[in-house]
Formats: structure tokens, C-alpha cells, sequence
């Protein structure tokens, strides 16, 4: 039996995902269609430089699972366990949060301060 996918806040569920499903030989639009989700959220969940990056809901995850064939209810029917710990705002990159605004809709530009020689850091 086929492991199932990562748990989604896993650094490698995007490129398990991408490899599943093409493994499979499903497109993107035919795994959407199979999930019973939006068709541009598989390109969402796979790329992690797309502006509009995304981690699917514990259902989502299922039924992405189900979709290849992964068969999540052999194995528990839910998320796997050992998933990562959510990060404290702390503990986040810059580029960790500004993902998750963008997941919320939040549109982020950044400006950092130019140095000049004589400051310190």
C-alpha cells in the first residue's frame, strides 16, 4: 500500500504532492476534478514560490489522498501523526508569514531600510 502524503504544514508535502500526482499521470486540473476542489488550488498546494501558496484543510488533504489513490482510510482515515508543531509568530520567517497573509487574502509588500556605511547593524 502507497504511504500517504505528508502532513501539509511538512516542508515536504508541496513536492510530495506534485510527485503523486504526477506518478499518477493526473494534470493538475484532473486531480482538482477527482478532489472535488477548485481547479487552480492543486498549482496552490505544489508550488511554494507562487504568491498564492497554500495548505490544504485536513478534508482537503483527504480527499487529495483519495484522489491518488493513497487510500488515507487503510491507514488511520486521518491526518498523519508527528505533524510539525505550529510555529510561533517569533519563530517565523518573514517569508512564513507573509505566506500565511497571503493564504488569508492579505495583500504584504515589504520596504526594507537602506544601511549606509556608518550604521551599525
Amino acid at each position: 500500500m502507497k504511504q500517504m502524503l505528508p502532513h501539509p504544514h511538512s516542508d515536504e508535502f508541496p513536492a510530495a504532492l506534485r510527485a503523486a500526482r504526477e506518478a499518477s499521470g493526473m494534470s493538475r486540473a484532473e486531480l482538482a476534478r477527482k478532489a472535488g476542489i477548485h481547479a487552480v488550488m492543486p498549482r496552490r498546494y505544489e508550488e511554494r514560490d507562487c504568491g498564492e501558496f497554500a495548505r490544504p484543510s485536513e478534508s482537503t488533504y483527504l480527499a487529495l489522498n483519495r484522489a491518488l489513490g493513497l487510500m488515507p482510510e487503510a491507514q488511520g482515515g486521518a491526518m498523519p501523526s508527528g505533524e510539525p508543531a505550529p510555529l510561533t509568530l517569533k519563530e517565523a520567517s518573514i517569508e512564513q508569514i507573509v505566506g500565511e497573509l497571503h493564504r488569508r487574502g492579505v495583500q504584504v509588500s515589504l520596504t526594507f531600510p537602506c544601511r549606509t556605511e556608518n550604521q551599525v547593524p
